[in-house]
């Protein structure tokens, strides 16, 4: 008799890889800045506020899954009066980079 191959092992691998990841800095260059705030989820978040007590001025997503976007957020509560903008996957952007004002910082973002 022929055993069956199970995929079941696989997809319990796979379902524990985080679909983003999102980490905010101190300063410009994320690999020498210190982190402030980091978040990874398979799923989409609503609308989180970053409390800190320093200029965020750098963002680094990495998505796993093309079906999420994120966007950050010059404003609290993901205010659109404000700068936002969708960062690209594997790069360290800057508020200068994404929303073209270097003065400004990061405050807010969301996964959808």
């Amino acid at each position: 008799m022929k055993k069956a191959f199970s995929f079941l092992p696989l997809l319990a691998i796979s379902s524990a890889v985080q679909a983003w990841d999102l980490a905010f800095y101190e300063g410009t260059a994320c690999k020498s800045a210190k982190e402030i705030a980091s978040f990874s989820d398979s799923k989409a978040m609503s609308c989180q506020n970053i409390d800190s007590s320093v200029s965020i001025t750098a963002v680094e997503a990495t998505f796993n899954d093309d079906n999420f976007k994120i966007l950050v957020y010059s404003k609290t509560d993901c205010a659109t009066s404000g700068y936002y903008n969708e960062p690209a996957t594997g790069q360290c952007e800057t508020t200068g980079d994404l929303f073209g004002y270097s003065s400004q910082v990061y405050k807010s973002f969301k996964v959808g």
